[in-house]
């Protein structure tokens, strides 16, 4: 995807619809505080593994949704972020990635102001802006981060930048985010387990009836945090006869407003089950095409390095 983003002078200063109300919800909705603190305490004692790659074991922890994504002054003292423990590689990895995922969504929730070369007028997405700024000036972090940008970055009309930010580089995050809240609502089911291929999309409208009669149709759970960061998903647990198998929208920005913000679909389908004799993967293939990552075991990942 290609789109604008701030020229390089801005880079260098420091009524509900009724599919909306569908999703749209209170806060932090998500199961009682208590059961997923408890869930954390257990998974410490019984030394389970990080969530994100389901092997190494969890020396820290991680957040949804990515701070990265929502800057320190959309915060306040009763903020609430869902934790869940990561190994340091997956923590620390997947770093470069919240950062490119907030960029995504700043140059493309800002198109019209950054076309007609004005801040945003939204206070919430001129904080994003802000935040951008800060992780390309930072003293430690923005020579590396510039890095990131520059193979993508063109000259593009009336001296505004163009870059162009496959789903690849921004999958980390949105993967993680899936399967920690997965991990959460199975009761510690971890989803590397089930070797799933995943599926990818970005730029759902949320206020066709095919949002809402086939993802909200078929979702069970929701998080929300502040009319910033809505979730829904579905998921199938360890009892199910599938499972391993989420299906998860994430609505960035959009007030809880249908057809607002920015929204990702991902898709988790195990690897051995079958539908009617034929392997899920296959069946969803034919729906949604090639999947956006297959699976790679961990210890298939350290031979390659080697």
């Amino acid at each position: 995807m290609t789109f604008f983003c701030p020229p390089p002078s801005r880079l260098s200063r420091c009524s509900a619809s009724p599919a909306a109300s569908q999703w749209a919800c209170d806060n932090l909705c998500m199961s009682d505080v208590a059961d997923i603190q408890a869930l954390r305490k257990r998974w410490a004692e019984i030394e389970g593994p990080c969530v994100v790659c389901g092997s190494r074991p969890p020396a820290e922890k991680d957040h949804i949704p990515p701070r990265a994504l929502f800057p320190k002054a959309l915060r306040d003292p009763t903020t609430e972020f869902l934790t869940y423990p990561v190994c340091t590689r997956c923590n620390r990895g997947s770093s470069d990635s919240d950062f490119l995922l907030a960029f995504r969504l700043a140059a493309q929730l800002n198109q019209e102001n950054y076309v007609k070369g004005v801040d945003p007028a939204d206070p919430d997405l001129l904080e994003l802006d802000l935040q951008i700024t800060r992780f390309l000036t930072s003293k430690n972090e923005s020579r590396r981060r510039k890095r990131l940008l520059s193979p993508r970055v063109r000259d593009g009309v009336s001296g505004l930048g163009g870059v162009s930010l496959p789903d690849s580089l921004v999958m980390p995050s949105l993967l993680k985010m899936a399967r920690a809240l997965y991990w959460l609502k199975t009761d510690g089911d971890v989803l590397e387990n089930h070797k799933p291929a995943w599926w990818v999309r970005s730029g759902l409208d949320t206020s066709t009836s095919h949002f809402s009669e086939h993802i909200l149709g078929k979702t069970q759970s929701s998080v929300q945090w502040r009319d910033r960061f809505i979730t829904r998903y579905n998921f199938a647990g360890p009892e199910s006869s599938v499972p391993g198998t989420l299906m998860a929208a994430f609505i960035f920005y959009s007030k809880g407003l249908a057809g607002g913000g920015y929204t990702w679909f991902v898709l988790s389908v195990p690897s051995k089950f079958e539908l009617n004799g034929e392997l899920m993967q296959k069946a969803v293939e034919r729906i949604h095409g090639s999947p956006s990552q297959r699976y790679r075991s961990i210890s298939g990942l350290h031979s390659r390095r080697k």
